[in-house]
C-alpha cells in the first residue's frame, strides 16, 4: 500500500502544475520565446541556403566553361572532318585518273591489237 501511495504522490506533484491556469502574460512570453527561436533558425537556414546557392553557382559556371570547351572541340573536329572528306574526294579522283584512264587506254590498245591480228589472219587466209 505504501508504494501505491508513494507513486500517487509523485504523479500528483508532477501533474498538478499542468492544471494551473495560463494567463495572457504567460502565453505572450511563450509566443515571444517561440518567435525568437524561429527567427534564429530562419537566419541560420538563410545563411546555409545562401552558401549552398553560392556553391551551386560556382559549379554551374565551371560546367558552362567546360561546355564551351566541348563546343570548340566539336567545331574543330567538324572542320577536320570536312578536310578529310575533301581529301578523300581528291584521292578517289586521283585513283580514277591514275588507274582507270590507263586501263581504258590499255584496253583500247589491246582491242586494236586484237582487231589488227584478226585483219592479218583474214588477209593471210585469202
Amino acid at each position: 500500500m505504501k508504494p501505491i501511495f508513494f507513486f500517487i504522490m509523485i504523479f500528483g506533484t508532477t501533474i498538478l502544475p499542468a492544471f494551473s491556469d495560463l494567463n495572457s502574460n504567460n502565453l505572450n512570453e511563450i509566443r515571444l520565446i517561440v518567435q525568437e527561436e524561429v527567427k534564429a533558425e530562419i537566419t541560420v537556414l538563410k545563411k546555409n541556403l545562401k552558401a549552398e546557392i553560392g556553391k551551386n553557382a560556382e559549379k554551374i559556371e565551371t560546367l558552362g566553361t567546360r561546355f564551351d570547351k566541348v563546343e570548340q572541340s566539336v567545331a574543330w573536329m567538324r572542320g577536320n572532318l570536312d578536310k578529310v572528306h575533301q581529301q578523300t574526294a581528291w584521292i578517289i579522283a586521283l585513283i580514277i585518273v591514275a588507274i582507270g584512264i590507263p586501263q581504258m587506254i590499255v584496253y583500247g590498245v589491246v582491242e586494236r591489237i586484237v582487231q589488227w591480228k584478226n585483219r592479218l589472219k583474214l588477209s593471210r587466209v585469202k
